[in-house]
């Protein structure tokens, strides 16, 4: 069998070929935790990933937004052959299979599903499974047949049930789970590769390393900052420094000056206390600060053990402490010594990077109030007295996440909020790394 060499997407409409003839997109939408109903996440976004181009949509029984996805293609206008819909299967079992994918196919309102999934080798009964996805391929209801989740002892397995591989594996996949071994054995086997969760559900958005690469588009807001036609001192820059130490400052300062294209950086932050050097790189800020291109400088994920090291090393404490702050992770100590300090606090990734937003007590809340999960997690907090500071590439949730200031949530509400329990959206926290000078 000719090994399958890895395909490289061009633009949102390249293909693959699979091993079964048929072509799929390399590129498309996921609808994984979206929510359904009318008016609801999935519809808005299908049909916006839709009218911009994209041609595959990715869904599950488990995610209970088939129907969404099938209304809104059907309101897209656009011809079935032209759209590739992925759904998949979370149970397995034959006569499981064959009742849940006629259910999948009315809700998606289709007359085919082109690649169904087995979602996961979990709870058994694949072969049965698989055997039956093969004959609903064989009736045309079915284009191809795939599987997730698969390590190669169950890729294994269908082969040595003597049944044909699976035209697709789809596994999580991004930088910090790139499963090799699995990966060549697709590839040896000529079954496509299909990553999900490639922006890792959020969860390395902070990450050292990748915020210094995606550090790029410092440059894209310097030039939308010039096409705005604003005055300078109209707009508050924030910018960091991702990995520390005195002549790197100031070089990467030097850099982020040019990429924004703007004679000074509004507050400048020492990105994180995890690379150490912090006394040397917070003296080059004030340096820098002393020359008149930084007007405030600041820290992000600084513990009570960091703030302490710069006073005592008899240094200005910081104008801005840039912490994680959302009903699940407040803080209380950093934010009392903070505040004891004078030191203004930001808080960062208020919306709990979406990971709350189907929270049974958030949208009781929400619901209560007529106001969506977000905007509740906004208004939580500015009324703690935060520096707010949500993040969107949406210009309906940018709009959204702004109608925030004529209206508040009651003392009930927010004493519920605040009884959160404690859970950040990252897999550590930084604030708790040892102080190392």
């Amino acid at each position: 069998m000719r090994r399958r060499m890895a395909s490289v997407a061009t633009d949102i409409t390249s293909k693959i070929t699979l091993n079964d003839g048929g072509s799929m997109p390399l590129f498309g939408l996921g609808v994984w935790r979206a929510t359904p109903g009318p008016g609801g996440q999935t519809e808005q976004a299908v049909a916006f990933a839709l009218q911009k181009g994209y041609r595959m949509i990715d869904t599950a029984e488990m995610y209970e937004n088939e129907a969404d996805v099938g209304r809104e293609l059907k309101k897209s206008g656009l011809n079935r052959e032209d759209v590739f819909i992925v759904t998949k299967l979370s149970e397995n079992g034959y006569d499981r299979c064959q009742k849940i994918f006629k259910e999948s196919l009315e809700k998606l309102d289709v007359p085919y599903i082109d690649l169904y999934l087995v979602h996961s080798p979990k709870s058994g009964k694949i072969i049965e499974t698989y055997k039956a996805m093969l004959e609903l391929k064989e009736q045309g209801l079915i284009r191809s047949v795939g599987v997730s989740n698969f390590g190669i002892q169950h890729l294994e397995g269908i082969k040595s049930n003597g049944l044909p591989v699976p035209s697709v594996n789809q596994i999580e996949l991004h930088p910090w789970q790139q499963k090799p071994d699995i990966v060549k054995y697709c590839r040896d086997n000529n079954i496509a590769v299909m990553g999900y969760a490639p922006l890792v559900k959020g969860q390395r958005f902070d990450d050292e390393t990748l915020c210094e690469i995606s550090k790029r588009n410092e440059a894209d807001v310097g030039r939308e900052l010039k096409k705005s036609g604003l005055n300078r001192e109209d707009v508050f820059i924030v910018t960091k420094l991702s990995e520390n130490g005195y002549d790197r400052c100031k070089k990467i300062f030097k850099e982020s000056l040019e990429k924004l294209d703007v004679p000074y950086i509004d507050l400048y932050l020492v990105h994180s206390p995890k690379s150490g050097k912090i006394i040397e790189t917070y003296k080059a800020m004030l340096e820098l600060k002393e020359q008149g291109l930084i007007r405030s400088v600041g820290v992000s994920n600084f513990g009570i053990q960091h703030l302490e090291g710069i006073k005592s090393n008899g240094l200005p404490v910081p104008s801005v402490n840039q912490i994680e702050l959302h009903p699940w992770q407040q803080k209380p100590d950093i934010v009392k010594y903070c505040r004891d300090n004078n030191i203004a606090v930001m808080g960062y990734a208020p919306l709990v990077k979406g990971q709350r937003f189907d929270d049974e007590t958030l949208c009781e809340i929400s619901k209560r109030n007529n106001k969506s999960p977000a905007q509740i997690l906004i208004r939580w907090s500015l009324q703690h007295g935060f520096i707010t500071i949500p993040k969107s590439v949406h210009s309906s949730r940018i709009e959204e996440n702004m109608l925030v200031f004529d209206w508040s949530l009651n003392d009930k509400d927010m004493a519920i909020l605040d009884n959160s329990p404690d859970k950040s959206c990252k897999p550590w926290n930084p604030c708790d790394v040892p102080w190392t000078g």
